[in-house]
């Protein structure tokens, strides 16, 4: 499978991981608007800080990704499975929220450097478009009775992280 598949897999797997972590937040108690608000800044904060945290502590993006999804399996998982309080559960969502926005960052970043510059800007729109049709059934899937969007999610974040692993350096 060539890199072009890779990324556009790629980009299903993470868009597909936003909206069902942004539905997956219906299913916390609390004040709904602050856990808008909350997600909102966890998001922002994971776009515009969470690449270059990520950078620090290993050297490509395409390794950052990996992390990134690895720790939203993790947080995935514990807010699904994990006895927590409803303050520790709005804590790692925040978290998991964090890294949704960052993952989404990086899918650019590893966009960007696979690509050749030419096509980068029809390609981000091809990838993007192919990613944003596919998640019609995240609403669906995130209201079933658990295991399954647990299972959902885990297998996109495995999936991506598969395919990250198999993608050649620029």
């Amino acid at each position: 499978m060539g890199s072009e598949y890779r990324l556009l897999f790629l980009n299903f797997a993470v868009i597909n991981i936003y909206f069902f972590g942004l539905y997956n937040s219906s299913q916390i108690k609390g004040n709904p608007i602050m856990i808008l608000i909350m997600f909102g800044i966890a998001e922002a904060f994971g776009i515009l800080f969470g690449e270059k945290l990520l950078h620090q502590v290993v050297s490509n993006a395409s390794l950052a990704m990996a992390v990134s999804l690895v720790i939203i399996l993790g947080m995935n998982t514990y807010i699904k499975y994990g006895d927590l309080s409803e303050n520790a559960v709005l804590i790692f969502f925040l978290i998991f929220v964090f890294f949704i926005g960052n993952a989404f960052n990086l899918i650019f970043t590893v966009q960007a450097e696979q690509i050749n510059p030419k096509l980068i800007g029809i390609a981000f729109e091809i990838n993007y478009s192919f990613g944003q049709i596919t998640t019609m059934a995240c609403p669906i899937i995130a209201k079933m009775d658990e295991p399954y969007p647990t299972i959902y999610c885990s297998f996109l974040c495995i999936f991506a992280i598969l395919l990250m692993a198999s993608m050649s350096p620029p």
